[in-house]
């Protein structure tokens, strides 16, 4: 009875005139401000006006910016008559804490545009948000009001419109407002509340393994005092400067959060001296942005003093580790653990230097007895690619067996003592991101260098020793050497340590057809290759939004064997594939190299949304490395230009950036800045069309660091960044 006599009491209020119950909103934001966090890169092409816009933290002109849902929905309780809804934006672009412009749902104004100050008695001045280049005028970004009616109930949106499509707004940094006005007849309701837009990603840094420190080098003489930059490879933030960024050191776990000192300043310092010598110290390296976001690593810092000058005259121990082509192999764990006649059990530790070795210093007794243990278990992906897998089953096969005692070892990726399929299957499930680790081998297994194999064809015929022991030293060999090997490389291309570099390589294009799809259309989308082809194995990294499309299936018509272990998706949104024969396999562009079966959430291409990182790559006959890049098929025979990461990321030596042209360029330019923004190197291209490999050479780079890089052609430009080890 009550539900039915609700309707007859709704009507007898407006009946009577009562219109101030209508209408209603039903999710009017609760709290005094909407906060939401920036994690996106700026774009400097929108929100970006000298003279006018202002951010007090950064001193720029140039807004950052992310997505900000607002949205509103209201409820006709009376039924008399329809009703509408509108807004209005109140912002604070100047950084001043006023809202001084303002703009409403039922704005005329062009796209792109709004009016600054505008809430005061001058009538402003139209200026744009939207600065993109290339983009039509009537194609850039305006502010609309999206509504949905569901019954009685009427729901709004802010959205950013791009012709007939519809986007949540990137809004800038600093505190706003909105009004929400919902009418009905002559009533009129109003819902308003402030929203910040704030940083809110802390920064990214990246640090070196470890550090050796010898007190003896006369840049210290017994005391080192080193700080944060004796350790960063790299810190960035998606909105502090770089040269803005406050860096801080302390012992591990001294203390809490950013170190400061008693005043809140950054402590940037961290002194040795020779109390500290012959012991292995684990530092925090900090770094804080302007918005006080914070982000540390750690680094295991061993501090030794190897002339006697400042110490005392110690003994010296090293012990040392290189790969089977003569390479040191940094970062390796050593442990040493003795006992002596005379004095109580010893025990040291420490990681291998950049030059492989690692020295103990004053604490390894004459006369005593020790073994020494490597272990390296960190990056198990380091040097294994598909190519791997290749060479392991034309060993199998016996075509091309191994010619070195090491290789099978690097190859029995289960620790059974032998090379078989499982071995391939569980490698391929490494590269496939199934496997974040092997579960049965580690990362790293070390021999004596000076062990000889009594049948260097089956090293595991007869145990082989991965530790070395002595008995009653006297202090001599001063030093022991092992061999390193990467479990899983058999063609010797890890990078051991981090002055090792791999060379600049040259992509090969992927061709995605560029069909549009409509929200839940499950479609066959096929991959071609750009031209013809041959290769023995070739492995997919593909990174794609799963909110706009999901993945289902991959086949093959052309690749032998293909199947569900040959693909994997290790995480939403990734991707990967492996696929390797003992034989190269001719390849055409007129047959799909794989077909994707996807299922589309958001309308759109997906060529727009398919995305590949440097770890795709195809191999030659003979091993030569062949990244791997994706490409909408009209991209390619357009006058579009497209500019690929640079290879190698981070760089030691010379770098190329791959730009692809549709047409020929004559006059285009790449330059090079350092962090500084001073100009560093430049060169003048006169491009045909097709993919062309631009060079920057190591001289360019005279010291490690950050470097920023523009690409001009005509009127496209394009910017990035790329740092120097």
């Amino acid at each position: 009875m009550k539900q039915s006599l609700y309707p007859c009491l709704i009507l007898f209020f407006c009946t009577l005139g009562l219109h101030a119950q209508c209408p209603v909103f039903i999710t009017c934001q609760d709290t005094d401000t909407l906060r939401t966090a920036d994690h996106s890169v700026n774009d400097s092409l929108l929100w970006k006006a000298p003279a006018y816009f202002f951010s007090p933290a950064l001193s720029s002109a140039d807004l950052f910016e992310t997505e900000v849902a607002l949205g509103i929905a209201a409820i006709d309780t009376c039924g008399a008559a329809g009703i509408s809804l509108r807004y209005t934006l109140l912002f604070d672009l100047n950084g001043d804490g006023v809202q001084e412009t303002g703009l409403r749902s039922d704005s005329t104004l062009p796209p792109g545009v709004l009016v600054f100050d505008n809430l005061g008695p001058a009538d402003g001045d139209t200026l744009a948000f939207d600065r993109r280049t290339g983009v039509a005028d009537s194609l850039r970004f305006r502010f609309v009001l999206e509504t949905r009616a569901s019954g009685d109930t009427l729901s709004g949106a802010v959205k950013w419109a791009s012709g007939a499509t519809l986007h949540t707004p990137q809004l800038p940094a600093g505190t706003h407002r909105i009004i929400w006005e919902v009418t009905q007849g002559t009533e009129v309701r109003e819902c308003t509340y402030f929203f910040e837009v704030r940083d809110g990603a802390p920064p990214v840094l990246n640090c070196i393994p470890y550090k050796w420190v010898d007190l003896g080098h006369p840049a210290y003489e017994g005391v080192a005092e080193l700080d944060p930059t004796d350790f960063l490879v790299y810190a960035h933030d998606n909105i502090t400067p770089d040269q803005l960024l406050e860096h801080g050191i302390r012992l591990a776990l001294s203390g809490n959060g950013f170190p400061v000192d008693t005043s809140g300043n950054p402590v940037n310092t961290q002194t040795f001296t020779c109390n500290d010598a012959y012991d292995t110290w684990l530092v925090e390296i900090w770094v804080r942005d302007i918005a006080g976001n914070s982000q540390y690593c750690t680094v295991p810092v061993s501090v030794d003093e190897t002339t006697g000058l400042y110490c005392g005259d110690p003994t010296i121990l090293g012990a040392c580790s290189q790969t089977a082509l003569g390479l040191p192999v940094e970062a390796v764990w050593m442990e040493i653990n003795g006992t002596s006649s005379f004095l109580p059990p010893f025990f040291e530790e420490g990681y291998t230097n950049v030059n492989g070795c690692i020295f103990f210093i004053g604490d390894i007794p004459i006369a005593g007895n020790f073994t020494i243990s490597p272990l390296r278990e960190d990056n198990p992906h380091n040097g294994v690619s598909t190519y791997d897998l290749v060479l392991i089953s034309r060993h199998i096969l016996g075509a091309e067996p191994f010619d070195s005692p090491y290789k099978i070892i690097a190859g029995d990726a289960n620790r059974s003592g032998s090379l078989t399929n499982f071995d391939i299957l569980e490698l391929r499930k490494l590269i496939l991101g199934i496997y974040q680790i092997l579960p049965n081998a580690p990362s790293w297994r070390f021999v004596d260098k000076n062990f000889q194999f009594p049948n260097p064809y089956n090293p595991f015929q007869t145990p082989f020793p991965e530790t070395i022991e002595r008995t009653n030293w006297l202090g001599y060999p001063s030093y022991f050497d092992f061999i390193g090997i990467k479990v899983g490389d058999v063609n010797n291309s890890v990078q051991p340590n981090a002055q090792a570099a791999a060379p600049p390589r040259a992509p090969f294009v992927l061709l995605v057809p560029p069909m549009h799809l409509a929200p839940g259309e499950v479609a066959e989308i096929p991959v071609h290759l750009s031209a013809d082809a041959e290769w023995p194995g070739f492995q997919l990294h593909l990174a794609y939004d799963p909110a706009l499309v999901s993945i289902e299936n991959i086949k093959s018509e052309v690749l032998p064997g293909f199947g569900a272990e040959n693909w994997a998706q290790p995480a939403p949104g990734k991707l990967t594939l492996s696929w390797s024969d003992a034989e190269a396999l001719r390849l055409l562009p007129q047959a799909p190299l794989i077909t994707l079966r996807v299922r589309a959430h958001v309308a759109g291409t997906l060529s727009e949304r398919l995305f590949s990182d440097p770890r795709s790559e195809a191999y030659s006959e003979d091993g030569e490395v062949i990244p791997l890049v994706f490409m909408a098929e009209t991209e390619k025979n357009t006058a579009a230009i497209h500019v690929f990461p640079v290879q190698p990321h981070p760089v030691r030596s010379n770098a190329v950036l791959p730009v692809y042209s549709g047409e020929p360029v004559p006059e285009a330019r790449l330059d090079l800045r350092n962090s500084g923004g001073q100009s560093c190197w430049n060169a003048d291209y006169d491009l045909q069309e097709g993919l062309h490999h631009l060079e920057i050479p190591e001289a360019a780079m005279p010291a490690p660091g950050l470097y920023f890089w523009t690409f001009r052609a005509g009127t496209f430009q394009l910017s990035g960044k790329l740092v120097k080890r």
